[in-house]
């Protein structure tokens, strides 16, 4: 039986070390990607950024158009409403002209404010961006700090297992001496103090 648990030791030892040299290589690959991986995201992030930055001046001339379509549309529902007051029978014939321009109108005005709305959402979406592109670097490292200590402390169990197994092939046992029970000590009762 002891040979088969030595034999458990040694291929303890074997997948000890190996798992360890593998979690050394992890910390180094990691520490390796650190740099990439920061200007990785900081790049992507500036082009978010400067996509929303493009994003506000587009909405912003859009919002300028639908301003002037609205003006033409309240000027075009003015001019209306003055051959409405003439009391020709042309100007009854555009009433249902009345009738869409005034939709139009509802639908322009509707459309400025979803795309105030929108523009409103894209320049906070800009902002959190432009917040979160100089503390990336911060994130990244606290990330690969936390990943590095469990690694290590993963490296360190492989360790101990390596030495526990190093004792065992050495001793035959796992390093505790044996206590030796004095026969003429009697067991207290636990109720003896009550």
């Amino acid at each position: 039986m002891k040979i088969i648990f030595r034999i458990i030791a040694v291929l303890a030892m074997i997948v000890a070390t190996l798992f360890f040299l593998l979690y050394v290589a992890s910390i180094a690959g990691l520490w390796t990607l650190n740099t990439p991986t920061t200007s990785m995201l900081t790049g992507a992030l500036t082009v978010s950024d400067e996509l929303l930055l493009e994003t506000e001046q587009v909405m912003e001339t859009t919002d300028n158009v639908l301003v002037e379509v609205l003006q033409l549309g309240q000027e075009v529902g003015a001019a209306i409403d003055s051959v409405q007051k003439e009391q020709a029978a042309d100007a009854q014939s555009l009433q249902p002209v009345q009738g869409a321009t005034d939709r139009f109108n509802e639908s322009i005005t509707q459309l400025e404010g979803n795309l105030n709305e929108w523009r409103g959402k894209a320049q906070a979406m800009e902002q959190s961006v432009a917040l979160l592109i100089p503390r990336v670097p911060v994130y990244i490292d606290l990330m690969w700090i936390g990943i590095t200590l469990v690694l290590l402390w993963l490296a360190l169990a492989q360790v101990a297992l390596f030495y526990l197994a190093l004792v065992y092939l050495r001793t035959g046992g796992l390093g505790w001496t044996k206590q030796v029970q004095n026969p003429d000590i009697q067991a207290i009762p636990l109720t003896a103090g009550l």
